[in-house]
């Protein structure tokens, strides 16, 4: 497997927004690929009794899968063909996932140069479906005025846009499955989307998933969204979620954040602000094919373009000279904007990466963990002498023993940006599973025991997974840096 990880001199879009790229195109929502998770959600409430109204509603959605039938057609056709006659973009794919990647990437291209964005963001506001025990409770919490002046003390390159001064307040989603008992832990989502598209609403299957696994409530907010709400706005409404979550009386060391592509990028940016704010640090973070490099330096998001179905930038014409509606070009390494290159990655809690090594995102992320693996290295040694000769606990948790964060990479080879939203791969299956076993273990529910070296640090470990979901290699990061 080729590496491409050091920096060369579009918007990546996660599974709640594929489903908005159908909708720009005029594909209907019944049979977007969010439907996939709208399907396993089902699978697990079983069938409900048959009204005239759900008739009805299953007649529309047949008459709407026929329409995208056949709108998409040649796309289905071609990929098919090509699939038996050339072979698929990746020599293991099955029929079916390649069929589903060439529409997807077919959807992508299309939306991302003529694409009405209000009505896509119009469309990921509608509420994913929930199975029979999944339950919602919605809420509304303000917006934090610590966070707002933090940030605009972090933009010297442009003017603190006037968006971001609002103060108002924020939605936000507490999902949980009814069976399992309320043990105070908490996953914070944080949506994808770009920046400009997604909702706590459109992700409601996948909190509810997480939540389950996880054996904690979801709790995801509806932070504001480009153009209309620019950098910093997004930033500031994740550090109020976070804030009023404490404010509850939610201990850090019970919150986990998880969140996939531009959702991954907003963690660790929010991390960085909370760290450099002196806040206390949450227990982990999951990233799901994380997107923290806006600035598109890195190798991978060229070679790998026959291979995802990412556009290679925004195109709209709206966009006029600036790379994306989120933040202006003179902002785009902006440490808060795009966290690997930011001067310190030191300080962060244990984190989870997940990547697919065929995604156009695959080397920035794979930098941002060694990275992350190399400062906590250097911090360990800096302070070495003075760990030594400290009082410490012998009974005190590992993770409050500073320095002691660690980063788990996982390499999914061959995988596509966010393929977990393709759950029917084993290897998206394979990924859920070792993501509630990361919320588990930094919250210290975990059975199994978490690798540590010599001197009782946690361990930053690199796992290549193949399409199977089976752990073919598995090493320390040092070894690889």
């Amino acid at each position: 497997m080729a590496m491409h990880n050091e920096p060369l001199l579009g918007d990546p879009a996660p599974a709640s927004v594929t489903a908005a790229a159908a909708t720009v195109v005029q594909v209907p929502a019944s049979v977007s690929l969010h439907a996939d998770a709208h399907a396993h959600a089902h699978a697990d409430a079983g069938h409900n009794p048959d009204t005239a109204k759900t008739q009805l509603e299953r007649l529309a959605s047949l008459g709407h899968f026929a329409g995208f039938v056949l709108q998409f057609l040649p796309t289905l056709v071609h990929s098919t063909a090509h699939y038996f006659l050339r072979g698929p973009a990746v020599s293991h794919w099955p029929l079916n996932f390649h069929v589903v990647w060439s529409v997807v990437r077919s959807l992508m291209h299309s939306a991302n140069k003529k694409g009405d964005i209000e009505e896509a963001q119009r469309f990921t506001m509608r509420p994913g479906a929930l199975p029979k025990t999944g339950r919602m409770r919605s809420t509304e919490l303000p917006r934090s005025r610590a966070a707002i002046e933090f940030m605009r003390a972090s933009m010297t390159a442009t003017p603190f846009p006037p968006e971001a001064e609002q103060d108002g307040s924020i939605y936000a989603e507490w999902v949980w499955h009814e069976a399992v008992p309320d043990s105070g832990h908490v996953v914070y989502m944080l949506h994808g989307g770009g920046y400009s598209l997604g909702s706590a609403q459109m992700i409601r299957p996948l909190s509810y998933r997480i939540a389950k696994m996880g054996k904690a409530k979801a709790f995801a907010i509806n932070y504001r969204l480009a153009p209309p709400n620019p950098f910093p706005c997004a930033v500031i409404d994740a550090i109020s979620g976070y804030e009023f979550l404490l404010s509850q009386g939610i201990p850090p060391s019970k919150i986990v954040f998880d969140g996939e592509s531009a959702g991954g990028g907003l963690i660790l940016a929010t991390l960085l602000a909370l760290r450099d704010m002196g806040l206390p640090l949450p227990a982990g973070g999951v990233l799901m094919s994380p997107w923290v490099d806006l600035t598109h330096s890195f190798p991978s998001f060229l070679l790998n373009e026959t291979t995802d179905y990412l556009p290679a930038r925004a195109e709209h014409p709206a966009l006029g000279d600036r790379l994306h509606f989120y933040a202006p070009n003179e902002e785009l390494r902006n440490q808060f904007v795009s966290p690997v290159w930011a001067k310190s990655l030191a300080g962060l809690p244990p984190l989870l990466i997940q990547v697919g090594s065929a995604e156009r995102l695959f080397d920035e992320d794979v930098h941002l963990a060694e990275r992350i693996t190399a400062e906590i290295e250097e911090a360990r040694n800096k302070s070495a002498a003075a760990i030594a000769t400290a009082d410490t606990d012998a009974t005190q948790p590992l993770q409050q023993r500073p320095p002691n964060s660690f980063v788990r990479l996982e390499i999914y080879t061959d995988q596509v940006h966010v393929f977990q939203m393709f759950s029917f791969l084993a290897a998206s299956r394979a990924a859920f599973n070792r993501v509630a076993a990361f919320i588990l273990d930094v919250t210290g529910r975990s059975e199994i025991a978490p690798l540590t070296d010599a001197d009782g640090h946690y361990k930053s470990t690199r796992s290549v997974i193949d399409h199977k979901g089976n752990v073919v290699d598995n090493d320390d990061i040092k070894a690889k840096l």
